[in-house]
């Protein structure tokens, strides 16, 4: 599964394999209050577990130490936007054009 910048819960969830976080960046509490009026039903059921932030600071969060380094080996070492300016810009760029195949390619 791949979260696209476009879905409002994608912070939500684990940067490498995508499982839902329990503790969710907390400037999404108030989307999460706002969302159990109707739309429970959109989301399927998914297990939440407790998040392990980037240790680079750039604010991605995973599900476990094991998926952070997993996530760290595969990709994330260099293409943490807090630890690569070039990447960082070009991330930006990916979103201002609204193509998030820029950014998938490259993981």
């Amino acid at each position: 599964a791949v979260l696209m910048f476009d879905e409002r819960r994608a912070a939500q969830h684990c940067g490498h394999c995508t499982v839902r976080l329990a503790d969710g960046p907390p400037s999404l509490a108030s989307d999460a209050a706002a969302d159990t009026q109707g739309t429970a039903a959109e989301e399927p059921e998914s297990v939440e577990v407790a998040a392990w932030p980037c240790p680079g600071g750039c604010g991605a969060a995973f599900c476990s130490e094991a998926c952070r380094q997993d996530a760290l080996h595969a990709h994330h070492e260099v293409l943490c936007p807090a630890r690569n300016e070039a990447w960082a810009a070009f991330e930006a760029h990916a979103r201002e054009c609204a193509n998030e195949y820029y950014i998938l390619v490259a993981r």
